[in-house]
């Protein structure tokens, strides 16, 4: 796994989101993804997208960073599988996973996490 510490766009602070990382992660779901079905409930459309994620819990510890496999994602949150439980209403750091490390964090909070074959399925909304 890629060393979050490396990644030069990371700003300094408690939320190094920005609507650039977002976007960048939403335009790549919706060039590789399937757009889904029930976007008519919806505010946001969701992308289904089998992509690597990056999660870490604190981006300037790589001990707290695992990979997860994107499940959908919308500009609200998204849904990954991995393999360590959740906890909702806790903070977590998602990025694209690129062996160059070039993109950001984006902050997220857990809303759901359900056990499943694949491991647990997370849910989260991204933060401001």
């Amino acid at each position: 796994m890629q060393d979050p510490r490396s990644n030069s766009s990371t700003s300094s602070g408690t939320n190094p989101s920005s609507n650039a990382d977002l976007a960048e992660l939403v335009e790549m779901a919706k060039e590789v993804g399937q757009a889904d079905s029930y976007a008519g409930k919806r505010n946001n459309t969701r992308f289904k997208v089998g992509e690597r994620l990056d999660i870490c819990t604190d981006p300037q510890n790589a001990s707290t960073c695992s990979v997860a496999s994107l499940h959908n994602i919308s500009n609200d949150g998204a849904a990954f599988w991995m393999k360590v439980q959740q906890i909702p209403g806790n903070s977590l750091f998602v990025r694209q996973f690129l062996s160059s490390g070039e993109t950001g964090w984006v902050a997220s909070e857990v809303r759901h996490c359900t056990r499943g074959i694949k491991g647990f399925l997370v849910g989260v909304t991204f933060k401001e």
